[in-house]
């Protein structure tokens, strides 16, 4: 880089950048889902046009989560129980944190702002895999993370992005979810419920006489990322 700056952490890892954006922290909230054959709820969207926005989940202890479409710039989840959201997003105009007067702004060669101490933005903590043996059908199984509450008695963020499609239904000319994988998580936190629930639990959005399956994790790995927000 011809001008910047670079912060790594004690492992060599590349931590921030000013040639980077960084996802801040737009929206948060709090759901509680229905379950059952109930339409998906929106819990928000990113900047008009923003690239790349990820949303980060919380279900309470009990609660499960298994259901999320992106389309463009907005989210949509199915859950049952209480779920918190944050979404995040690498474009953040006009956010004012007031005039404390304390912290760090980076900027890029164009003047761009890519990082300020004040965003409250995920750090992945661990990162939870299990590869579903082909052919293996539904499988329910819990996945330790040594994550857990963290220094506040948080509990850890689950980026949705991971889970959210588990089979395909084609009805006509559409291509539709037809969601299968659920996520909780128990207890502190420290680990993941992965699962396949029946069709009753979910929002039907496809005539399931023109079903067309396809598991699309499949003898493929499932992987979770674990974050803490500061602050959140």
């Amino acid at each position: 880089m011809t001008a910047g700056i670079q912060v790594f952490n004690d492992s060599g890892l590349l931590q921030i950048t000013s040639e980077m954006r960084h996802p801040a922290m737009v929206q948060s909230g709090r759901l509680s889902g229905p379950g059952g054959v109930s339409a998906l709820q929106e819990v928000g969207h990113a900047p008009h046009g923003a690239s790349c926005p990820m949303l980060l989940l919380r279900p309470d202890p009990g609660a499960w989560v298994g259901g999320v479409i992106q389309f463009h710039d907005r989210f949509w989840v199915h859950a049952f129980g209480g779920c918190d959201y944050a979404l995040f997003s690498n474009e953040v105009p006009g956010i004012s944190w007031g005039d404390g007067g304390v912290g760090i702004e980076i900027f890029d060669e164009q003047g761009r702002l890519t990082f300020s101490s004040a965003y409250r933005f995920p750090r992945i903590q661990n990162i939870v895999q299990h590869v579903f043996p082909s052919g293996s059908g539904s499988t329910r199984i819990q996945i330790g993370t040594g994550v857990g509450l963290d220094q506040s008695g948080r509990r850890p963020w689950v980026e949705a992005s991971d889970f959210t499609v588990g089979r395909w239904a084609s009805s006509g000319d559409l291509t539709i979810p037809a969601f299968g994988y659920t996520l909780e998580m128990p207890g502190n936190g420290d680990s993941v419920i992965l699962g396949w629930r029946h069709f009753d639990d979910w929002s039907v959005w496809a005539n399931w006489s023109d079903a067309k399956w396809a598991d699309i994790y499949d003898g493929r790995p499932m992987r979770i990322p674990m974050c803490h927000v500061p602050g959140v």
